[in-house]
C-alpha cells in the first residue's frame, strides 16, 4: 500500500500511535517520514550527533511548546512546509497537542563534506531554526516520501541523487552566505574507459535492477563521486539516463514485433505494463500501443519533456 504525503485522511491511526512509513539512507544523510496521532499530549525529544531537520508535512497542531537547550521558544502553530533545524549536539524538546499529523525527518552528517570537496571544510556552526520556511526542502521531503515507498532501482537512484542535492543545499544555506561549501574541480570525472564501462554495464543490465552502489563499483568510486561525475559526463542523473535507455529499448521492441506490452515492459526493465505506459506517455505523449500503431498509420511521434526525477 502506498501512502500519500499530501493526504489528510488517516482514520486508522490510533491515539498516541507513531507510525513510521518509509525511510532512506545515503552517504552523509538519512530520511524518514512518519504519521502520528497527537490527540493526547505528546512529548518529542531530540539530541543527536548529526544535524536534524524536521519538516511538517501537514495535519493539525493546536498547541506546541518548544525548548532548545532548556530555553523556551515560541514558534507559533506550525503550517505545512515549516521546518525545524536542530544542530548536532543540541537538546530539543517539544510538547504538542493536536490531531493526526505527518512529518519528515532528515539527518545530515557534516563529516562527509571533506570527502565531497577533497579538502578540509571549515563549516560555520549551524544555527537552529524553528518554524522556518524552505520551499525547496519541503518539496524535496514530499518527493522523498513518495520515492522511498517504491523498491525499484530508479526510485532508489533518484532518492540518492536528491539526497545528495539536499545535503549540499543544507550546508550552503544554513546559516547563510558565510557558510559556502565550494567544490574544487573534482577528480570525480570519468575517463573514456570508465564512461564506456558504465554505458556497457547499463546496457547489459537494463532488464534487471541497477543500483547506485553497483554503478559506483564499476568505476571504483563512492556513490557521491559517481553522482557528480555522471552528471558531468552524461549531462543528467543515472536515473534519468537509465529511463531514456529503457525507453529506447522499449521503442525498438514495439516497432520490431508483436510482443505484448507487458512482455516489452519486462524485457526493457520496467516494473509493469502500467509503469511502462505511464513513463512512455509522459515522455512521448502517447501510449506504447498508440506508438506501435503509429508505424502503420504514419503518425509522427510527439516528444514532450521528460519529467524531472530529481
Amino acid at each position: 500500500m502506498l501512502f500519500d504525503p499530501h493526504s489528510s485522511t488517516w482514520t486508522d491511526v490510533s491515539v498516541g500511535e507513531r507510525r513510521p512509513l518509509s525511510q532512506s539512507h545515503w552517504p552523509g544523510g538519512k530520511f524518514s517520514w512518519t504519521v502520528e496521532n497527537i490527540s493526547q499530549q505528546t512529548i518529542w525529544s531530540i539530541k543527536r550527533e548529526k544535524h536534524t531537520v524536521i519538516v511538517h508535512l501537514g495535519g493539525p497542531i493546536r498547541r506546541i511548546e518548544t525548548e532548545l537547550n532548556g530555553k523556551g521558544l515560541s514558534p507559533g502553530l506550525p503550517l505545512a512546509g515549516d521546518i525545524w533545524i536542530i544542530p548536532a549536539g543540541h537538546s530539543y524538546q517539544s510538547e504538542a497537542l493536536g490531531g493526526t499529523i505527518r512529518y519528515a525527518e532528515l539527518e545530515f552528517d557534516q563529516t562527509i563534506l571533506s570527502a565531497l570537496t577533497e579538502r578540509n571544510v571549515d563549516v560555520r556552526p549551524i544555527t537552529y531554526q524553528i518554524g522556518h520556511s524552505d520551499s525547496f526542502l519541503h518539496r524535496s521531503a514530499v518527493r522523498l516520501a513518495q520515492l522511498t515507498q517504491h523498491v525499484d532501482d530508479l526510485s532508489a537512484l533518484t532518492s540518492a541523487s536528491l539526497g545528495h542535492t539536499l545535503l549540499l543545499h543544507f550546508f550552503t544555506t544554513y546559516p547563510g552566505k558565510y557558510n559556502m561549501v565550494r567544490r574544487l574541480t573534482p577528480r570525480n570525472q570519468f575517463n573514456a574507459h570508465q564512461r564506456k564501462l558504465l554505458k556497457e554495464f547499463i546496457a547489459d543490465h537494463l532488464q534487471g535492477s541497477i543500483m547506485l552502489t553497483e554503478l559506483a563499483s564499476v568505476v571504483q568510486m563512492t556513490s557521491h563521486e559517481l553522482l557528480e561525475a555522471f552528471r558531468h559526463a552524461f549531462g543528467t542523473t543515472p536515473a534519468q539516463y537509465i529511463i531514456e535507455q529503457r525507453l529506447r529499448r522499449a521503442r525498438a521492441a514495439l516497432l520490431a514485433g508483436n510482443k505484448t506490452i507487458a512482455t516489452v515492459a519486462s524485457e526493457s526493465g520496467f516494473a509493469s505494463h502500467a509503469h511502462l505506459t505511464s513513463t512512455f506517455s509522459a515522455r512521448f505523449g502517447m501510449t506504447p500501443s498508440q506508438f506501435r500503431a503509429s508505424k502503420f498509420t504514419g503518425k509522427v511521434l510527439r516528444t514532450s519533456r521528460l519529467q524531472s526525477q530529481t
